[in-house]
């Protein structure tokens, strides 16, 4: 797969999967999350801009309003539902942890009611970006993603990453959802 950053379209089944949503990627669909700090909405786990920028990413509110579990979902919208293969994360700069999840699970609905957990991660996996990485690298090398496979995926109309375990605050830098 090359770098995230460059512009896919979504491909036939067949195919390797493309990015279908993040890095400035999408494919028609709506991004909410449980709350955002001012200025760090959810729309920015999406955008491509991750960088040494703290602010360039999707921020929570503290845990006083908003506790956890918190979440950040993607909606294709109606009649649109999208096979997810893989799901990439990444930090909200290069090497910050604070705020980062450590805890959670990748779910897909089709009702957004009723979710089916495809993926779970538990303390511990706080991977997102791997120890090695040069700090300043730039944000379209591919190993400053945590990559997570979904072992059994399904087709679903919305995804979820709903964060379990954390700090204070939740922050994601990045999102990008893979698939065919």
């Amino acid at each position: 797969m090359g770098g995230v950053l460059q512009q896919a379209v979504l491909m036939g089944k067949d195919a390797e999967p493309a990015v279908l949503v993040g890095n400035g990627v999408g494919s028609p669909g709506t991004i909410t999350a449980s709350s955002s700090l001012t200025g760090v909405t959810p729309e920015r786990a999406v955008d491509g801009l991750n960088s040494l920028d703290n602010l360039n990413a999707w921020i929570s509110e503290p845990a006083g309003t908003d506790p956890l579990p918190r979440w950040l979902k993607y909606d294709f919208g109606d009649g649109n539902g999208k096979t997810i293969s893989e799901y990439w994360l990444m930090r909200r700069a290069f090497g910050a942890t604070q705020w980062t999840p450590t805890e959670w699970t990748f779910d897909g609905s089709n009702d957004d009611s009723s979710w089916t957990t495809l993926d779970t991660k538990a303390s511990g996996s706080n991977a997102l970006i791997p120890e090695g990485s040069v700090v300043g690298a730039t944000d379209t090398q591919d190993e400053n993603f945590g990559k997570f496979t979904i072992s059994v995926p399904g087709l679903y109309r919305y995804y979820r990453l709903n964060v379990t375990g954390g700090s204070t605050y939740t922050a994601v830098g990045e999102l990008v959802l893979y698939g065919v």
